[in-house]
């Protein structure tokens, strides 16, 4: 992203933290008029907000290969490589053994997902390249015996720490 246009991401974001702000205090105040006012004004930001993060997110994983938005990857992405052309019609997420050789769509996915943990824990990512091979069976290892440490559940998927993390997911397993 060149420091032109993360400058004008940072100007939108400011602007619209200024005005979630401004919200805010009119919210609070207990002057009926205001507070409707507030309210109203409120509502109409919302759709406006949706669109400004929708556009970011396109535009952010267009940037960085990430899941989803105007970055999506073809179906078959990743199949061309040497070690994997097994489409992966899905991620066994208790088994990372049982994915290497895979490939495709699912496998970009859930290789950004791996790397989204992985800078949350300071940890060093792997390539977002569709094809599921010993680095990201390794990460995936990784993200398993970290939770089990912490004493997490074993049932806790990568999809489960994406759905509670720093961003959502919608039905169509993009970001939203």
């Amino acid at each position: 992203m060149s420091t032109k246009n993360k400058k004008r991401l940072i100007a939108v974001v400011l602007v619209l933290l200024t005005l979630a702000l401004l919200i805010r205090f009119l919210t609070k105040n207990k002057d009926k008029e205001v507070q409707t006012a507030g309210n109203e004004l409120a509502t109409g930001l919302q759709g406006i907000g949706t669109v400004l993060a929708n556009t970011v997110t396109d535009v952010t994983n267009a940037v960085t290969g990430g899941a989803g938005g105007a970055g999506s990857p073809s179906q078959t992405v990743g199949c061309n490589s040497s070690c994997c052309q097994e489409y992966a019609e899905e991620i066994n997420q208790f088994n990372p053994s049982a994915n290497v050789g895979t490939c495709g769509d699912k496998v970009y996915q859930f290789q950004g997902w791996l790397n989204q943990w992985a800078n949350d824990k300071g940890i060093n990512t792997i390539a977002v390249d569709g094809a599921y091979g010993n680095m990201t069976k390794n990460l995936h290892e990784s993200f398993i015996s970290y939770n089990l440490m912490q004493g997490g559940d074993s049932n806790y998927t990568v999809y489960d720490y994406v759905q509670g993390g720093t961003f959502q997911l919608n039905t169509d397993w993009q970001l939203i």
